[in-house]
């Protein structure tokens, strides 16, 4: 563990004393003022949260995510959509992989399982970078604060419109299932 006196914190650097404080929410809440989360995203997030709220969250999604369902659903759509980028690439070219493949293959990927499916993958790779930067902050600039928020207002925004295609149209994704 290490002590980071410019932000008042402790980074955990073993896998058991994470474990500890996780499996300990009394002794170590995850409602503090001087995480970033709060102030760059407007919100908790499921690692952020503690005991009955993170175990509610996590049992609402959680068929999204079991085994069956990574087996039965997500590797056939997983390989239809790494099929589809991989065959997009130009021939004899020498390309940029994660512009062309990875990062629009991730960003689709986590819209589907996650039932964003109306969010582009530019909106998909924005919005997680903005917030990882927004996250990763510790309350040194404004500006990545303010581009966190605004891919949090772009979150919510279309999050206020997918339960109504969801409950129309109910799919295997996390939201969903939630």
């Amino acid at each position: 563990m290490c002590r980071v006196k410019a932000i008042g914190g402790t980074f955990l650097t073993k896998a058991a004393d994470t474990k500890y404080v996780i499996d300990n929410p009394v002794l170590f809440s995850f409602d503090d003022p001087i995480i970033p989360l709060k102030y760059a995203i407007s919100c908790h997030s499921l690692p952020h949260e503690d005991g009955t709220l993170f175990g509610a969250t996590r049992t609402a999604m959680a068929p999204a995510f079991s085994t069956k369902a990574i087996d039965n659903i997500w590797q056939s759509r997983f390989q239809e959509i790494a099929e589809i980028y991989v065959g997009l690439l130009p021939r004899g070219e020498t390309v940029d992989f994660f512009n062309l493949v990875s990062g629009t293959f991730a960003a689709r990927i986590l819209a589907i399982v996650l039932g964003m499916g109306e969010a582009s993958n530019g909106d998909m790779i924005e919005w997680s970078q903005a917030l990882s930067d927004g996250i990763g902050d510790l309350g040194q600039g404004n500006a990545t604060r303010q581009r966190a928020g605004l891919a949090t207002e772009a979150i919510h925004s279309l999050l206020d419109r997918v339960p109504t295609r969801l409950l129309a149209e109910p799919d295997n994704s996390a939201l969903s299932a939630m």
